[in-house]
């Protein structure tokens, strides 16, 4: 059956192991708003990108962008418990994407991607409020990392946000698909770790209602993975939806593997329902 522990919302870099299908994010974590005017931040979009990009990759690169991060009002980076010392953060990747995650007003969504080498992603996201010509910080509560990444790679971005009609019929909710997991040169267990995070803006702030885990597989090199977990999420019905998750175990031995490895292949399904701000497994799953 599912599992909705209250759980963190997504792996992070140095967790090994299973994770729950779907998870609502822990008790007290819902991001807060400051009840703050709506211009306490504003936010110069162009002159942060230029400054971000001319920081980085350098010897000192993490000061110097986690200065221009604190400025804008976005969480600092931190490589110290990645045990890294020859790779230096750089701006992989930024977005500026329009959103309408409130009923009224203009909003708009900037993702930065951040790569340590080959080791780990991290993603700042700011939800910004428009005030005419000014982008004005919301809120920082979606920003990701440190993760691993995805192995084998499957050419897709480590991080992605698509607006969809989830909650409301009016207004956006967030999907943020993160691939992750862990494919580097270090010793140790490799594999993926893939999930869907599902954010909504309701009762004057930014939430997290779920996490699904949509892909893992763990292995010790040279063995591949011996159990293959995919969770398909289907959203369906007027809003608010219905979330359908389909699950299947697959089990892949090879002779690679002890010989007393198990494996069992299932395919399970679950309903989850929107009720009181927040979704709930429905009685109607079954294993």
């Amino acid at each position: 059956m599912v599992c909705a522990c209250r759980t963190p919302p997504a792996p992070e870099l140095d967790r090994a192991g299973e994770s729950s299908v779907a998870s609502p994010p822990a008790a007290g974590s819902a991001p807060q708003l400051q009840g703050q005017p709506a211009c306490a931040k504003p936010l110069d979009v162009d002159r942060l990108l230029k400054d971000l990009r001319g920081a980085s990759g350098g010897q000192s690169s993490e000061a110097q962008i986690n200065a221009l991060l604190e400025s804008a009002g976005l969480p600092k980076l931190n490589s110290s418990t990645l045990a890294v010392t020859d790779e230096a953060w750089r701006l992989a990747d930024s977005k500026l994407q329009e959103v309408k995650i409130k009923a009224k007003g203009q909003q708009s969504l900037l993702v930065l991607r951040f790569d340590l080498g080959a080791v780990a992603f991290a993603a700042r996201i700011a939800l910004l409020e428009h005030e005419g010509t000014t982008r004005c910080l919301l809120s920082d509560a979606m920003s990701q990392g440190n993760f691993g990444f995805s192995c084998p790679g499957d050419n897709k971005p480590p991080i992605e946000i698509e607006p969809r009609r989830v909650v409301s019929a009016d207004w956006d909710s967030l999907l943020v698909t993160v691939r992750s997991g862990k494919c580097d040169s270090r010793p140790g267990w490799q594999g993926a770790d893939h999930s869907l995070q599902l954010w909504t803006y309701q009762a004057g702030e930014l939430s997290s209602l779920m996490t699904f885990v949509t892909y893992a597989a763990h292995y010790t090199p040279p063995a591949p993975p011996l159990k293959v977990a995919k969770h398909r999420v289907e959203f369906v019905g007027d809003a608010p939806k219905e979330i359908l998750v389909h699950s299947d175990i697959e089990c892949r031995p090879s002779p690679l593997h002890p010989p007393k490895s198990k494996c069992m292949e299932k395919h399970f399904d679950a309903r989850f329902s929107y009720q009181d701000g927040k979704y709930d497994v429905s009685p109607t799953s079954a294993p």
